[in-house]
Order: C-alpha cells, then sequence, then structure tokens
C-alpha cells in the first residue's frame, strides 16, 4: 500500500492543525509544496513491478492508494491522473486497485461523482455540530460546518449505498465539545460513529 501527500495546501485553517500559529513546526516552509504526476508514476511503476514480483509477501492483496495532504482534494487533477493511471495498469493474480482519502469536504460537491465512481474510501473530518466544529475555519476566518455540512449531507443523499459501505468520520475533541455529544450528533445526523482524537500537545509554542 502506499499513501500520496499530493499537496500541503488547504483550503481551511483550522485553529489546531499543527501548521497553524498554536505550534512551533519546522516544516511550514514546505506548505506551498504539490506533487506531480511525474514523481507519482516513477513511485507506482517502480512498486508494480515489485508487487508483481516473487518478493511480494501479499501477493494475493489488492492494493491500496492512499491520498492524503494538507487538503488532497487542492490537487484533485493529480489524484485523477494517479486514479486514472492506476487504472491501466495490471496486477497479478487479479488484484485491484482500491482508494481511500481525508479530506475535510469543503470540495466535494464539485468530486463526490468521481469519488463514487471509483469506489473511494473516505474519512470526512467533522468535529460535531455547529458549536463543537467552531475551530475549523476558512483563510478568513469564517465557520465551515455548514459548507461542510451541506456537502456531506448531499453525498449521503445522492449515493447512499455507497455512503453507507465507503464513508467514515473522524473528529476532534476541544473545548466546545465532548464525546458523548459529538457521537450523539454524527449518529443522529449520518447513521455512523465516529473516530475521537484530542488535540495534540506536542510542539505547542510556550506562549501558547
Amino acid at each position: 500500500d502506499v499513501v500520496f501527500q499530493v499537496t500541503n495546501l488547504c483550503n481551511l485553517s483550522c485553529v489546531y492543525c499543527c501548521y497553524g500559529d498554536l505550534y512551533d513546526n519546522t516544516g511550514k516552509d514546505t506548505l506551498h509544496n504539490t506533487m506531480d504526476f511525474q514523481k507519482a508514476q516513477k513511485v507506482i511503476d517502480y512498486l508494480v513491478e515489485k508487487w508483481n514480483s516473487n518478493s511480494n509477501l501479499s501477493h494475493n492483496g489488492n492494493v491500496m492508494i492512499g491520498f492524503y495532504g494538507g487538503e488532497p482534494l487542492v490537487n484533485f487533477s493529480l489524484i485523477k491522473q494517479i486514479v486514472e493511471y492506476t487504472q491501466t495498469l495490471r496486477l497479478e493474480n487479479n488484484a485491484t486497485f482500491l482508494y481511500t482519502m481525508t479530506t475535510n469536504s469543503i470540495l466535494l460537491d464539485k468530486y463526490m461523482d468521481f469519488l463514487v465512481k471509483y469506489d473511494f474510501s473516505l474519512l470526512l473530518s467533522l468535529d460535531g455540530n455547529e458549536i463543537h466544529n467552531s475551530l475549523r475555519i476558512d483563510k478568513s476566518g469564517k465557520a465551515s460546518f455548514r459548507k461542510v455540512f451541506e456537502n456531506i449531507k448531499s453525498l449521503q443523499k445522492m449515493y447512499p449505498d455507497y455512503f453507507e459501505r465507503k464513508v467514515r468520520f473522524n473528529s476532534v475533541l476541544n473545548r466546545y465539545s465532548s464525546v458523548k455529544d459529538i457521537q450523539k450528533f454524527i449518529f443522529e445526523e449520518f447513521g455512523k460513529t465516529t473516530g475521537i482524537e484530542a488535540i495534540t500537545y506536542s510542539g505547542i509554542k510556550p506562549d501558547k
């Protein structure tokens, strides 16, 4: 399996982001980096040769291609190129390529048809209701909840079977929420449970 960090760019400025003002992070100088297809293709070609060789210890398994960011859908053109390219490749023993992605759902309305077509497994970042989600803001400081919520609801309505099979949630616990309230909201709205993470204390600036 392989995960491509297709971009470091993001269309949100979440308060608790590890690249945000709370943290000392030496990776901030790479925030405008994006991967190009030539680099991704070299990796894929190399790995396909290994996956199709006798040195592959998981010889009968499918291959999972993951996409991560930043916000990966900001670089959708590369995701599309990688998916379409892997669809032209042959894996031994009838193995197939599977796809997975973590997304903040801001661009989900633009690209959901493609994601459903290729049966992506989606991990959607949503911290709960509008109050719980207060720390997930856009570049102008405005709340992202309504756009994200509408996009997820649209996906659920348009592709209910896919949504049931392929969509999972992840939430960050913060001062506006509780585990019980987050789980209650996600289950009542989407019929799902959610993974819950704590805000990391590692690398926080001393004055924060």
